[in-house]
């Protein structure tokens, strides 16, 4: 399931967004504390200089890591919009 949300800045495909509160948009996510998406598209509306991202919150999507993932697994973790396995 996705849904299309204005985000914050251009972000990278794959990147992991949560909504801040404060300034009304998404934003890179840096815990699972709140709903988290990852942005498979993004664009950008000249007549109203913001960014809109088809945002997916179910499923199976590609997320960007933060470092590379242990064979043997561990806790997933999200830090600056990206996925990392905390052992």
């Amino acid at each position: 399931m996705f849904v299309k949300v204005k985000v914050k800045d251009n972000y990278n495909i794959g990147s992991i967004v949560s909504f801040d509160n404060n300034l009304q948009l998404w934003t890179l996510a840096n815990n699972q504390d709140t709903p988290v998406g990852i942005i498979t598209n993004i664009t950008y509306n000249q007549d109203t200089s913001e960014y809109t991202a088809k945002t997916y919150f179910a499923g199976t999507c590609w997320a960007l890591a933060d470092r590379d993932i242990p064979d043997e697994g561990g806790k997933l973790a999200i830090t600056n919009g990206k996925v990392y396995v905390d052992n």
